[in-house]
């Protein structure tokens, strides 16, 4: 293998990896207040939010991520079309939720305590766990789900930068509906968002859609949540 060639996988890697740290770091930190107990799942929320979003910024202002920056779109009404996806999801999440049992897989819910440090600091926590759900994760999901996942299986050996975003085969879609699936015990809800998302993505070509729709949907379920005060959600 020449240099340049090395230099080439070296650089195809290292943004793969620059895709997955802000996801990996907001499941990480999630992992860690698990097994500490206690409050400290909810206690950490504001430092998750924090971390994930600086490590974001950082890596956008250094060109990490050129997929969510991109504009053009063949989708005359794009922004529109992934807000009315993100409102379906929204109101869908919980109802599919119901109708079928947990995949344990996925993980959790229900563990958010925003009075966990008390009275006086519930603001805190609240507004940690918002941000972290409004703008954190949908912009860490969906870099690796929606973006280096189903591109990474349709590069195979080569650079998966160079496959267009948006362009799925079976074996990729599949790879991205099937990831967005087994990471949610809402394992219904997820197949039918992952399989929407997808499509989305499909027909505007930008992440950034896919993010908007991530945040609508997550913002509808919070409310419900918030106003139902049902936090299993959660």
């Amino acid at each position: 293998m020449d240099s340049g060639l090395r230099r080439g996988t070296m650089a195809h890697l290292v943004h793969a990896l620059f895709h997955l740290l802000p996801y990996t770091l907001f499941v990480l930190i999630a992992v860690v207040g698990a097994n500490l107990g206690g409050h400290w799942p909810s206690t950490l929320e504001p430092v998750r939010a924090v971390i994930v979003l600086g490590v974001i910024a950082v890596l956008w202002k250094r060109g990490a991520y050129p997929d969510l920056s991109r504009r053009e779109t063949p989708c005359r009404h794009a922004t529109w079309l992934a807000i009315g996806a993100g409102i379906a999801v929204g109101l869908l999440w919980v109802p599919l939720g119901l109708a079928v049992p947990d995949l344990s897989l996925g993980g959790e819910r229900g563990n958010f305590h925003a009075d966990a440090l008390g009275e006086s600091w519930v603001w805190l926590l609240l507004g940690g766990r918002l941000v972290a759900s409004v703008i954190a994760i949908p912009i860490a999901e969906e870099l690796v789900v929606r973006s280096l996942v189903p591109r990474w299986v349709e590069a195979g050996q080569g650079d998966w930068r160079k496959v267009p975003l948006g362009r799925f085969t079976a074996l990729s879609f599949a790879a991205s509906v099937g990831f967005f699936v087994i990471t949610h015990p809402e394992w219904l809800a997820a197949a039918f968002t992952g399989v929407l998302w997808v499509l989305l993505i499909i027909r505007t070509r930008r992440l950034r859609d896919a993010v908007l729709s991530h945040a609508v949907a997550n913002a509808i379920l919070d409310a419900y949540v918030l106003l139902a005060g049902d936090y299993r959600w959660w």
